[in-house]
């Protein structure tokens, strides 16, 4: 995906659609900010593509790895693959529960679940009451 595909975002515009989509953010969810600019994915399909890209890593990183090491994998893989770091990773304090998440230019957010390759805008994730986001 080359830069003139993706729309670049800061990290304050990035707050504000968190603070939207995430009842408990900001307050008992928290944030660790990753980056001052974020390039975002246009769609879900700009999303699957990437996806598509490192199945293969993913795949191997998976077998080798728990399960909640995946979730960073997929955010760093992504960044590393097209440069896509609107990948989010969400840690559910009181489940210790990981999920990715995806930021898209239009200001919209839809969980990945790896479990079963969907991505959804309606989604539990947005209710978790304390955790950190990763972004």
């Amino acid at each position: 995906m080359s830069d003139s595909q993706m729309e670049m975002r800061d990290t304050s515009w990035v707050q504000g659609v968190l603070a939207e989509h995430f009842t408990h953010f900001p307050g008992s969810v928290r944030r660790m900010v990753r980056d001052g600019r974020y390039y975002l994915p246009e769609d879900e399909g700009d999303f699957r593509d990437t996806l598509g890209e490192i199945s293969d890593y993913l795949s191997y990183r998976n077998a080798k790895y728990k399960a909640e090491n995946l979730h960073f994998t997929i955010q760093s893989a992504s960044c590393q693959q097209d440069r896509l770091n609107g990948i989010g990773v969400l840690i559910d304090y009181a489940t210790g529960d990981m999920y990715n998440f995806i930021v898209f230019d239009d200001g919209t957010i839809a969980e990945y679940d790896d479990t079963v390759g969907t991505v959804r805008e309606e989604s539990d994730i947005f209710d978790i009451e304390y955790g950190i986001i990763v972004l």
